[in-house]
C-alpha cells in the first residue's frame, strides 16, 4: 500500500549528522582496493599458463609480508628504545585502560615511552597492539588530565589512539605497506634473476662439459627416438641475441607493471588509507564524547594538534612531514591534487568532515579519481604476462565491475546526506565521466603508440606474439595475424566500448543501484535493516555486479570481439542462467518485502509518506526512523 500525502512525517531535524560507522568504511575500500591490485594478477597467474614459476612467486608474496608485517612491531620497539610508561605516569596509564574498556570496549593497549621526538603513534599487529608517545607528551597529557578544565581535552587525544584500533585500521595501513613493500623488493629482485638467466646459461654452456654428465647408453636409447635432442644434450645450443633480447622483454613485462603499480600505490592510496583513517578516528572521538568542541579545541593548539598526527617511523617521513608542515593548515589541501597525496588531512579538513562526515569519502574527484586509477592500476597489473591470456580485447570485466562496485559504494553517503534524488543523479553523472575519463587517458595513449608502432613496422605483430612464448627460435614463422584485427582487438573496439557505452551502463547501473537503496530505506519496518544497514547496501551492490558481470558483460564482449568471445560457451550460458534465476528469486523477495515492510513506522504502525532523509521522525509517535544512520 503506498501512503497518501496526508501521512506526511516530520522533516529532518536540523544539524543532523550521517553516522558513517553505519557503512562501509572508505578505510577498508582503500585496503581492499590495495591487495587486490597486487593479488589478483598473482592468483590470476595459476591458470594462464606463464612459463614463470607463478605458484612460486604466491607462496613468497604470502609469506615475506605476512613476516616483514609481525615482525614491525618489534624493529619498532628497537629503534625507539620505547620502554613501558606504567611506572612513570601511573595515572595517565590508569585513565588509558578505563577509556579503552568503557569507551572503546578494547583491551588496553600499551603504553610505550621513548626519549626521541616521536610525539604519538599506534603500531601493532593483529593481536600486539601499541601506542608510543615522547615523555614531553606523557607529561602534557598528564596535566591536561588531572585539571577539570582541560579533561575532556586530553581524553580526546587519547580516544583518537584507541579509535585506531576499534577500526583496525593500524594492521591495515602496516599491512598494506608491508604488501607493498615487499612486491617492490620481491618482484625487482625476481626480475633481475630471470633477466640474468640467458647469460648464465651461456656462461655455463663454456664452463661445463656436457658430454660427460649423461651417460652413453642413455644418449644412445634418446638418440633413436629424438636425435634433436640428443644433439642439444651433447652440444648445448647458444641463446642468441635475437631469441634473448625477446626473452628479456617477456620478463620485464611480467614484472614491471607489479613493480610499477605497487610504486603509485604506495604514493596514492596507502598515503590516502593513512590521511582517511585520522579522520575516521576524529569522528569516532566526537562520537564517544558527543560532541565535537573537545576535539576541536585540542587541533586548534599546535603543540596538541601535532599530538593528533602520528607520525610513521621512517627517515623519509620526517623530510615529508618537514615539508607538508606549512600546508597543515590550508584550506585549499583537501581540493588540490598535492593534498591527495598528503599522510595527514590539513586543518579545514579535518573540521570539514566533522561537521559532514560523509565527506570523509571525500568530493566527486577524489571518488572518480580513486575508481578511475584503481581501474587503470588494475589493467596495468593484469596486462602483465603473468597473466597473457588476459590480452583478448576490450575485457571489460575489470573497468565495469570494479568501477561500478566502487563507485556505489563510495557515493552511497552521498545518498543518505543529499535529501534531492535530482543532485543526486547529476552527482551520479559527473562521478562516471570523471572516472572514464581517467580510464580514457592512458587507453588512448597506448592505442595511438599502438597504432603508429604497427603502421611503421607491421612485423612488430609477429614479434610480439612470440614475445609471450619465449624459445620460439631466432626466425620463428610468420603467425599471418591481420594488421586490421589487431587493430580492432586492441585499439579500435575497446574505444568504442569504454568511450561510450561504459559511462552510458555505469550511469544506469548506478541509478538502479540508488534506486534499490532509497527503497530499502524506507522499509522502516524490517528490522535486520535498522540493524545491519551495511549488509544490506553492500549486498545491493553485490547483486547489481553479479548481474552486470554474467549477464550484460558477456553480451558486450561477444558483441565487440565474437572471436575473443563466445557467447554460447557452455560456462557462459551457465553463468547468464544462474544469474537469470537469481534475478527472478531476488525480484520476488524485493517485492514481498517492499509490500510487508515499506511505509510504517516499526512503533507504532503508521503511515508515513516520502522519501527518506536524514533524521527523519514519525509524526505520529515522534520515533527517528533508521537511527543507526544518525550520529549521536
Amino acid at each position: 500500500m503506498i501512503p497518501s500525502d496526508s501521512a506526511a512525517s516530520n522533516p529532518a531535524p536540523p544539524n543532523v549528522r550521517l553516522n558513517v560507522f553505519a557503512l562501509p568504511t572508505r578505510t577498508t575500500l582503500l585496503f581492499a582496493l590495495i591487495i587486490l591490485v597486487i593479488a589478483l594478477p598473482l592468483l590470476a597467474s595459476f591458470g594462464s599458463g606463464s612459463p614463470i614459476c607463478a605458484p612460486f612467486i604466491v607462496f613468497w608474496m604470502l609469506l615475506l609480508p605476512l613476516r616483514d608485517f609481525l615482525r614491525r612491531p618489534d624493529s619498532l620497539r628497537e629503534q625507539y628504545a620505547l620502554t613501558d610508561a606504567r611506572e612513570r605516569f601511573p595515572m595517565l596509564t590508569q585513565r588509558w585502560g578505563d577509556l579503552a574498556r568503557t569507551c572503546a570496549q578494547i583491551k588496553p593497549p600499551r603504553l610505550l615511552l621513548t626519549a626521541r621526538d616521536a610525539t604519538l603513534f599506534t603500531f601493532g599487529t593483529f593481536t600486539r597492539r601499541f601506542v608510543a608517545m615522547s615523555q614531553p607528551t606523557a607529561n602534557e597529557l598528564e596535566r591536561a588530565l588531572s585539571a577539570e578544565a582541560t579533561r575532556a581535552r586530553g581524553e580526546a587525544v587519547l580516544l583518537h589512539e584507541l579509535a585506531h584500533f576499534v577500526h583496525h585500521d593500524v594492521e591495515m595501513a602496516y599491512f598494506s605497506r608491508s604488501v607493498l613493500k615487499i612486491t617492490v623488493f620481491f618482484m625487482t629482485l625476481n626480475f633481475f634473476v630471470l633477466a640474468l638467466t640467458p647469460w648464465l646459461y651461456n656462461y655455463g654452456r663454456t664452463f661445463f662439459d656436457f658430454r660427460h654428465m649423461v651417460p652413453e647408453e642413455l644418449l644412445n636409447a634418446i638418440t633413436m627416438g629424438e636425435p634433436a635432442l640428443a644433439q642439444a644434450l651433447v652440444q648445448m645450443p647458444v641463446v642468441e641475441p635475437v631469441v634473448w633480447l625477446r626473452y628479456e622483454a617477456f620478463v620485464l613485462s611480467a614484472h614491471a607493471p607489479l613493480i610499477l603499480g605497487s610504486l603509485i600505490l604506495g604514493g596514492a592510496y596507502w598515503r590516502a588509507l593513512l590521511r582517511t583513517r585520522e579522520l575516521y578516528a576524529d569522528a569516532r572521538v566526537a562520537q564517544w564524547q558527543r560532541t565535537i568542541q573537545p576535539l576541536w579545541e585540542q587541533l586548534l593548539r599546535t603543540q596538541t594538534f601535532q599530538v593528533l598526527q602520528p607520525r610513521v617511523a621512517n627517515a623519509g617521513e620526517k623530510i615529508r612531514q618537514w615539508v607538508t608542515q606549512w600546508r597543515l593548515y590550508n584550506p585549499l589541501g583537501w581540493h588540490t591534487p598535492r593534498g591527495w597525496f598528503s599522510a595527514h588531512p590539513t586543518l579545514a579538513m579535518r573540521r570539514e568532515c566533522l561537521d559532514h562526515p560523509e565527506r570523509i569519502y571525500g568530493g566527486e574527484v577524489t571518488i572518480g579519481a580513486t575508481a578511475g586509477l584503481t581501474v587503470v592500476l588494475l589493467n596495468l597489473t593484469l596486462g602483465s604476462l603473468l597473466l597473457s591470456r588476459y590480452l583478448r580485447g576490450p575485457n571489460s570485466g575489470v573497468p565495469f565491475l570494479v568501477g561500478f562496485s566502487v563507485l556505489a559504494l563510495s557515493l552511497l553517503p552521498s545518498l543518505l546526506a543529499l535529501e534531492q534524488p535530482r543532485a543526486y543523479a547529476k552527482k551520479i553523472t559527473r562521478v562516471v565521466l570523471i572516472f572514464t575519463i581517467i580510464k580514457l587517458v592512458p587507453q588512448y595513449l597506448a592505442g595511438l603508440g599502438l597504432t603508429a608502432a604497427l603502421l611503421a613496422d607491421p612485423s612488430l605483430v609477429d614479434q610480439a606474439a612470440y614475445a609471450l612464448v619465449p624459445g620460439a627460435g631466432a626466425n620463428p614463422v610468420p603467425t599471418g595475424i591481420p594488421l586490421e584485427f589487431v587493430l580492432w582487438v586492441f585499439v579500435i573496439a575497446p574505444m568504442f566500448l569504454f568511450t561510450l557505452g561504459m559511462p552510458l551502463i555505469l550511469i544506469l547501473w548506478l541509478r538502479w543501484d540508488a534506486w534499490l537503496k532509497r527503497r530499502v530505506l524506507r522499509w522502516y519496518g524490517a528490522p535486520w535493516v535498522a540493524r545491519h544497514p551495511t549488509r544490506v547496501f553492500s549486498a545491493i551492490t553485490v547483486f547489481l555486479a553479479a548481474m552486470l558481470g554474467m549477464i550484460l558483460l558477456p553480451i558486450l564482449d561477444a558483441l565487440t570481439i565474437p572471436t575473443a568471445h563466445d557467447l554460447f560457451d557452455p560456462l557462459t550460458l551457465g553463468g547468464m542462467s544462474l544469474a537469470l534465476i537469481a534475478f527472478g528469486i531476488g525480484g520476488t523477495y524485493f517485492r514481498s518485502w517492499d509490500r510487508r515492510y515499506a511505509d510504517r513506522c516499526p512503533q507504532c504502525g503508521a503511515a508515513i509518506a516520502g522519501d527518506y532523509v536524514l533524521g527523519k521522525q514519525c509524526l505520529a509517535c515522534g520515533t527517528r526512523l533508521h537511527p543507526s544512520l544518525v550520529a549521536i
